[in-house]
């Protein structure tokens, strides 16, 4: 089960930070995990209203990416649902793995979207959070809750002497910068120099 660690947080704007953004370690190392957060969990990948309509455009291009049981749960289910808690998920197989994913021959997990992506089909590489992940993002009123999941299947991941000392915030500058502009990366970093 992922949780919540609860820490400090910093507000910044219309933005609340733990601090753990800015100190933990974290890069994925497939080799240890293989990919096991696209089968492991409560529900699919979390999807904003943009997304789920890229999504749709463009099924047909990935389509062809995907394992024979995720287009066959698509059929049957449509690529999304919608929770009360959560909001719209991507569908899982069987409450285990998400629609999109599928393992090669050596037992690794992969997003077909990303596939599909990879190979130029579409320009969306994958929904943002997946692409963020461990960092999770909701919304409280006007304001960014911005925070950190722990889970037991990333522990290499968090570990700097397995993770070659590779910080959160520099392993996900991609993610930051791609939903928050590089504005407000480069802010984001100014704030991590400025911590005690």
């Amino acid at each position: 089960m992922k949780h919540f660690n609860s820490t400090n947080m910093i507000k910044y704007k219309k933005n609340i930070i733990s601090e753990k953004v800015f100190t933990d370690y974290f890069a994925c190392d497939l080799n240890k995990c293989k990919g096991a957060c696209c089968e492991e969990g409560d529900l699919g990948a979390p999807l904003n209203e943009n997304e789920i309509k890229i999504i749709e455009k463009n099924l047909h291009q990935i389509t062809p990416f995907m394992s024979t049981n995720g287009k066959n749960q698509i059929l049957k289910t449509n690529f999304f649902e919608r929770t009360q808690e959560h909001g719209a998920v991507t569908q899982t197989i069987n409450s285990k793995e998400c629609v999109f994913a599928v393992k090669n021959k050596s037992n690794f997990w992969s997003c077909s979207i990303e596939q599909a992506h990879n190979n130029g089909k579409i320009n969306f590489k994958k929904p943002i959070s997946c692409h963020l992940y461990p960092i999770r993002i909701s919304k409280v009123g006007e304001n960014n809750i911005i925070n950190v999941h722990e889970w037991s299947i990333c522990q290499h991941a968090c570990n700097p002497k397995t993770n070659g000392n590779i910080k959160l915030i520099n392993f996900l500058k991609d993610a930051l910068v791609r939903y928050f502009g590089i504005k407000w990366y480069n802010e984001l970093k100014k704030i991590e120099s400025s911590l005690p």
